[in-house]
């Protein structure tokens, strides 16, 4: 309960020193509140009136980016990927640029636009601008303006000018102010012409007809070539439809070649190990085998014995006429060491073997021959076989190498063809282009030709008078309270408590004090 009997008085203290400063700087606040208001309502009644003129702009899907009539260009629609919300971005852009803004000047007139002056409509109301494009009007010489009041009158067109998009749609608000409503209409009516104008030279379309015209001329003449090279390869090398079927039999050809090679090759080894065989078991045995075996006398050792006594008797006769070194004697003796070495060599009984013919040897020595002439007949196999494989593969490889120049040039003239075509689709889509260009159709339409004003939009005076008297009255309590903040003199009994810590025994007023005085 004590806490809030504080607060009370506290808060009753409060109120009591706002009011006591309200009343005691109540002249302040009063002469504050009259100048703020007299300011706000001479700086209303001379600001002049401020009028706006306003227009609305469709922006549509560019000529690019919709579909055209097939009996114009063809049964081809012409389409680009550039969205509507990107053109009207880029249409809001040419709107704004400096270009377009001197051009409406220029036409207008930059010493008319900076010399504005407030006007009343005359009889009949003001001249509204309807026609836009204007088709066929001649240019206007622009004036000679300097640089500085064309810098200046830009500034303040900037600032005048609204420019902005309407909420989920294509259409874009445009918006200017003047002191002078017909100028107002007039420079939106301009600048709205030159934003056309503008648009329609961006958007025109670059290449003329007489490029696409040369173009087709060149292609059509590169295509019938091609053309003529193609047939003349195809009848050259006899390329026709069945070029696959020749390919896959071809190369069914060289699988069967093969694997009769590996066969060959297969049974080839079989008969060089038979041979092996063969040859191994004849070196083991002989064609000629032992029936039975006869021993008799060598009549040649006999003869020799003879020849051997005689000898030696020619010799004792020789020895007795002759010397033991004479010729004669030495001969003798060397041809009787001849005989008697025959003797000793030759074996004194002969034995006499009888054979016969092997069967087996003559069996094993046909298959031999016969392994051998297998192995003959195979290794000549393989090599026609080879012969056949290698010209197989050559003509597969010619004629892949067909095929490929066959398909190479199949796609340069698809290629060709589809330039050609294009090229000619071009050159419809420049004709109507160009033709569309002179007669300046663009994507945009004006919905709202410029708007002649009749009431002024700013200042409004009611409004400003009651924000004088508002802030008058906030202006008068801050000085109020801003003296009396500033001002360090003891006013009240609390005063004194607060600032001196000492209790008050009496109080005396400024009348009484005078009085007693």
């Amino acid at each position: 309960m004590l806490q809030e009997g504080k607060l009370k008085r506290h808060y009753q203290s409060g109120v009591r020193e706002t009011l006591t400063t309200v009343f005691r700087r109540k002249w302040l606040m009063a002469g504050v509140f009259i100048v703020v208001v007299a300011a706000m309502t001479a700086f209303t009644f001379a600001t002049p009136d401020v009028y706006q003129s306003e227009s609305q702009i469709l922006v549509l899907p560019s000529r690019e980016s919709r579909a055209v009539d097939p009996a114009v260009v063809g049964p081809r629609s012409l389409g680009v990927s550039q969205s509507l919300k990107n053109q009207v971005l880029a249409h809001r852009e040419i709107l704004m640029s400096r270009y377009v803004a001197e051009k409406a000047l220029e036409r207008v007139g930059v010493q008319r636009f900076l010399n504005q002056v407030s006007v009343k409509p005359p009889e009949g109301g003001w001249q509204v601008r309807e026609n836009f494009p204007a088709k066929g009007r001649a240019p206007i010489a622009p004036a000679a303006v300097s640089p500085a009041d064309m810098e200046e009158a830009l500034k303040m067109f900037s600032l005048r000018l609204s420019v902005s998009e309407a909420k989920e749609s294509n259409v874009l608000n445009l918006s200017l102010e003047s002191e002078d409503p017909q100028l107002a209409c007039d420079v939106l009516g301009e600048l709205i012409q030159a934003y056309l104008e503008r648009s329609i030279s961006i958007y025109a379309y670059q290449a003329p007809p007489d490029f696409f015209v040369r173009q087709i001329t060149s292609t059509k003449d590169q295509l019938d070539k091609k053309v003529g090279e193609l047939g003349d390869f195809r009848s050259a090398h006899r390329v026709g439809e069945s070029e696959g079927l020749q390919q896959e039999e071809v190369q069914q050809q060289i699988s069967q070649i093969r694997y009769g090679i590996t066969e060959a090759r297969s049974d080839m080894e079989g008969s060089k190990r038979r041979i092996d065989v063969l040859e191994n078991s004849l070196k083991s045995r002989q064609r000629f085998i032992e029936v039975s075996t006869i021993g008799r006398n060598n009549p040649a050792i006999y003869q020799y014995r003879v020849l051997a006594v005689e000898m030696k008797k020619e010799i004792e006769d020789l020895a007795a006429l002759y010397p033991e070194d004479e010729r004669l004697v030495v001969a003798a003796r060397e041809k009787l060491k001849i005989v008697e070495q025959a003797i000793a060599n030759d074996p004194p009984t002969l034995i006499e073997v009888q054979k016969s013919i092997d069967v087996d040897y003559d069996a094993l020595n046909n298959d031999l021959t016969l392994e051998r002439a297998k192995k003959d007949a195979l290794e000549a196999r393989q090599t026609i076989l080879e012969e056949e494989l290698k010209k197989h593969e050559e003509t597969f490889s010619e004629l892949i190498s067909n095929s490929v120049k066959t398909n190479q040039l199949a796609l340069e003239v698809s290629l060709l063809t589809k330039e050609y075509s294009d090229y000619r689709d071009n050159l419809l889509r420049a004709t109507v282009f160009q033709a569309l260009d002179t007669e300046q159709v663009s994507n945009v339409s004006v919905l709202q030709p410029p708007t002649a004003p009749n009431k002024p939009v700013s200042p409004n005076r009611v409004l400003n008078v009651l924000m004088g008297v508002v802030l008058g009255l906030l202006g008068g309590l801050a000085a109020a309270f801003t003296r009396d903040f500033l001002d360090q003199s003891l006013k009240t009994n609390e005063d004194v408590e607060q600032r001196l810590n000492l209790p008050v025994l009496v109080a005396i007023s400024l009348d009484e004090f005078k009085t007693c005085t």
